[in-house]
């Protein structure tokens, strides 16, 4: 079910940590928009999982997990330690910025260019 995107960011606004469990997902724009107002994200950790690869970068920018214990475990490790959450909640909001828009046009604009599909910029 799809809720209006004003409840979704409002909601966004009150958590923490998102949590991704999907197995197979090959981005995960809902991560990325929990990160954007500083959720610490936890996701899958698997070879197929666009979170896990792409987006929180094999841990540099969030927690990955196998099972439901590792899950458990991070999260409890987040609620429990402000410096350890407060850490991964910044690096969140910084991480987010690399998805946004601008990025993202400049960085296909530039890919496209080496790739010779278009005149240099």
């Amino acid at each position: 079910m799809d809720i209006p995107d004003s409840l979704k960011w409002y909601l966004l606004t009150q958590v923490m940590i998102i949590v991704h469990s999907k197995v197979f997902e090959p981005f995960g724009i809902a991560v990325v928009e929990g990160m954007f107002l500083g959720a610490v994200s936890v996701v899958y950790k698997g070879f197929l999982s666009g979170p896990w690869i792409d987006i929180v970068d094999r841990g540099k920018y969030g927690f990955g997990f196998r099972d439901e214990v590792e899950l458990s475990n991070i999260i409890e490790n987040l609620l429990n330690d402000y410096n350890l959450w407060s850490n991964f909640s910044k690096k969140a909001v910084l991480r987010s910025d690399y998805f946004s828009y601008i990025n993202f046009k400049r960085n296909l604009i530039e890919l496209l260019a080496k790739r010779g599909v278009i005149g240099n910029v």
